[in-house]
């Protein structure tokens, strides 16, 4: 019975959290109304991405910038036109792909647990999609979105490979890892997060 109401719980989780997103998707245009500067650079050189042969790896204005979310700009502002909404896009559509990352990275750290899955998932879920810096930056066209993204599907994977030893997986988190570097600047502190845990994990497998 309890097993029962914890899935009910969570589905209706899902519903409130489906409900945020559309939601934001509808205020993009026009909250916060008009364009930040960083957001109006990001969008400039959206607009020039794929023209006169300029495809960039790194974004050198504005102080130096990763591309990945750039590039996606790119793609909304080519589907819904040049306006505020298709350049605010990309950051809504991490933001709300980001909740079902974070359902399989819970799925692989706790793979035989399916309550204890669930009783985390009731409590990270709302917390992450009400936190005040992650809902602000979703309705910004800023590269943080997209670098909380990548971050939670790369361990998500690595997790998975870790779990089942899956070649296509392992090849899968090489191809998410190489796109972290691409998204925000503190990736770069990601190769020491990941030392300390292969270090750890490595040690209790061999205490096995």
């Amino acid at each position: 019975m309890k097993r029962d109401y914890s899935d009910w719980l969570s589905r209706a989780v899902w519903v409130v959290l489906g409900a945020f997103l559309v939601a934001h998707l509808l205020t993009l245009g026009h909250v916060p109304a008009g364009l930040h500067h960083d957001e109006a650079l990001n969008a400039l050189d959206a607009l020039r991405i794929g023209h006169d042969g300029y495809w960039p790896a790194f974004l050198c204005a504005n102080f130096g910038r990763e591309p990945l979310m750039v590039y996606v700009m790119a793609a909304s502002l080519h589907l819904f036109g040049n306006n505020v909404w298709a350049v605010r896009f990309p950051a809504a559509l991490a933001w709300g792909a980001a909740l079902p990352a974070l359902y399989w990275l819970l799925r692989e750290l706790y793979p035989s647990d399916s309550r204890g899955r669930t009783v985390r998932w009731l409590i990270a879920a709302p917390l992450f999609m009400t936190s005040l810096w992650f809902g602000i930056t979703a309705h910004y066209a800023v590269r943080t979105s997209w670098f909380v993204l990548m971050e939670i599907l790369f361990v998500a994977a690595l997790w998975r490979v870790w779990n089942t030893g899956d070649l296509r997986i392992a090849l899968l988190a090489g191809v998410l890892g190489g796109l972290c570097s691409y998204t925000y600047l503190p990736n770069r502190l990601l190769p020491l997060l990941l030392g300390a845990f292969l270090i750890i994990g490595l040690a209790r497998r061999r205490a096995r």
